[in-house]
């Protein structure tokens, strides 16, 4: 429910907050835009242009204007109300501070959720138009402006002095132009004595009506390093029409910008930052995996051994897979003979043997020699059928012998023709080159080729390092800016816990010590962000602390002046530290006496 006493400190309070938001958010812009004075003046800009530039920058400087407006605004208030006995009526009625201060500390609460959604959805989207069009400012020619007896290299391909301007006329006298389109040097030169200049700003067009003049031109050939041929022409009147669109202010893609960690929002950020640390984690992957390929000799011997121990298991999977696929075929192949040689010697009667003359069979069994030749096996041999089908178990045996993976990894060469061949599985860890019998020409060749290798490997690990560091900053920043988003947006909570109960502290209102206190504040605010910033980006502290500590020492000072407040604390009067100091001295005087008198 609203109350009287509510709307006694609203009357007092939010009047003066649209005033001091106003005042803060009009110097704020002035000291920002300041920076780009030189970029804005002399370009011919109209109005409309300078009003959005000063509406988008004005936007995106409220969420900084609201913290400072907020502390301002309760220490001015507040300090009305005390200095006019206002809060010492109220209290003398039973209502405690916490109460008196209720309104404008709910209005602080959500004056703190709408700075968040402000830095959140609406910010980063005005940043994006604010820099985009600051952009296209700041990359604009400046218009067009002759100076009188030097020259103006303003148009392009062009080269003109004036030597006088009539006054409160377009006219002109004693002018001089180069044409330099065709980048021949000074070639081309156009002497007049007067002329007339119009600015047809509709057609994006400069016209020079000069009279009385010469054109002088040198004629060049052999690639411009022989002069053939001077040419002079005299004519009485002669226009010439110079293109004035490159004056023009073009308008940039927005797209360009999209990326920039300020046109971004909370989520994005988030996901940006998390996308740096993975490209950061790719690089430190490939530096480990490349890495190898710059190590060849001796000493690198465990990673050698884990790469030939690899390759060995990729061969030993490859032969049991083709092991088995064998296998099947060769069963199914025996299944159908089995049957047919039964069949045969039901209808025979016979005990004589059967030969394995099935192409099938005969393809497999020749595979199998193949796949391993060291081994004896005969696959023109002929079995009983009674024995081969009656020993299965033997048969398989075979089999599995016939295709037995060597495990015992192949020696490997050195990379040096004529030497000792190594075997990386079975060397010691460590190796030199002086306990290893090596000649003294493989030796320095060897040596050398390590030095190299060494170099390289510095190299390769330089550059990768400066990429996973550029990333891991990166990534940094954009946590950094996240954290701001929320940090920023406490602030304006914090400011207000400092300046309503400093305002019933020292119970002086106007501009005079609320302006100054607001000022150290604001500035003790403004000097820890830019701090924790910069240890949080050299990751002197972490992002949290940087983004975070200003808030917090605030809001300790916060909380001690709201309970001086409560107190009735005479923490500004200089009465009470005038009392304080005299009561001490009184200690010491008296102390003084008792010695004395000892």
């Amino acid at each position: 429910m609203f109350k009287k006493i509510d709307k006694l400190v609203a009357h007092s309070f939010f009047g003066l907050f649209f005033l001091t938001f106003s005042v803060v958010l009009f110097i704020l812009l002035m000291v920002f835009m300041s920076k780009y004075f030189e970029d804005l003046v002399g370009k011919g800009l109209g109005a409309e242009v300078f009003a959005e530039l000063f509406f988008y920058f004005s936007l995106t400087l409220v969420p900084q204007a609201l913290p400072l407006a907020i502390l301002l605004a309760s220490l001015m208030a507040f300090g009305n109300m005390g200095e006019h006995n206002e809060l010492t009526a109220v209290k003398g009625c039973g209502i405690s501070l916490i109460r008196i201060l209720m309104p404008v500390g709910l209005f602080a609460v959500f004056m703190t959720g709408v700075a968040y959604v402000f830095n959140d959805s609406i910010v980063p989207e005005v940043n994006l138009k604010a820099y985009r069009l600051l952009y296209d400012v700041r990359q604009k020619e400046p218009t067009l402006d002759f100076p009188e007896g030097s020259f103006y290299n303003g148009l392009p391909g062009w080269s003109i002095r004036i030597g006088e301007k009539v006054k409160g006329t377009d006219s002109l006298k004693d002018l001089i132009i180069y044409d330099h389109r065709s980048a021949r040097g000074n070639t081309d030169v156009i002497i007049a004595d007067k002329g007339l200049m119009i600015n047809k700003q509709d057609e994006q067009v400069l016209q020079f009506h000069i009279e009385n003049g010469y054109h002088y031109s040198e004629q060049l050939t052999n690639g411009g390093r022989d002069k053939n041929a001077f040419m002079r022409d005299k004519f009485e009147q002669a226009t010439f029409n110079f293109d004035l669109s490159f004056l023009q202010m073009n308008e940039t893609s927005e797209e360009l910008f999209q990326q920039n960690r300020y046109m971004m929002t909370v989520s994005q950020l988030d996901a940006e930052a998390d996308s740096l640390l993975q490209d950061a984690r790719e690089v430190e992957e490939e530096n480990a995996s490349r890495a190898r390929s710059y190590f060849d000799y001796t000493f690198f011997v465990e990673f050698e051994r884990e790469r030939l121990e690899q390759r060995a298991e990729r061969e030993k999977i490859k032969a049991e897979q083709e092991k088995a696929k064998l296998d099947s075929i060769n069963q199914n192949t025996l299944s159908k003979d089995s049957l047919k040689i039964q069949e045969d010697n039901s209808n025979s009667n016979s005990d004589s043997s059967g030969l394995i003359t099935d192409t099938k069979q005969q393809e497999a069994l020749d595979s199998i020699k193949r796949l391993n030749p060291e081994d004896n096996i005969d696959t023109t041999n002929s079995f009983s059928s009674t024995e081969n089908f009656s020993n299965n178990n033997s048969q398989n045996q075979i089999m599995r012998e016939a295709l037995r993976v060597n495990d015992k990894p192949a020696i490997i060469p050195n990379a040096l023709d004529g030497l000792d061949t190594i075997d990386w599985k079975n060397l010691p860890d460590t190796i030199t080159v002086a306990n290893q019998n090596f000649t003294a020409k493989s030796s320095d060749v060897i040596l050398e080729r390590a030095l190299t290798k060494v170099r390289n490997m510095r190299s390769f690990a330089k550059t990768n390092g400066e990429r996973i560091e550029r990333f891991e900053y990166n990534s940094r920043r954009a946590l950094l800016e996240k954290n701001k988003r929320f940090s920023l947006a406490v602030s304006c909570f914090i400011m207000f816990l400092i300046g309503a109960p400093l305002g019933a502290i020292i119970k002086k209102g106007g501009l005079g010590v609320p302006v100054l206190i607001s000022i150290v504040f604001f500035i003790l605010f403004y000097i820890m962000t830019i701090t924790g910033d910069k240890w949080a980006r050299e990751e002197i502290v972490s992002i949290f602390m940087g983004s975070w500590a200003a808030n917090i020492l605030l809001s300790i000072f916060g909380v001690i002046f709201l309970l001086q407040a409560r107190a009735d604390s005479r923490l500004f009067e200089i009465d009470a530290y005038v009392v304080l100091f005299g009561k001490i001295k009184k200690i010491f005087v008296k102390e003084k006496k008792i010695e004395k008198k000892s």
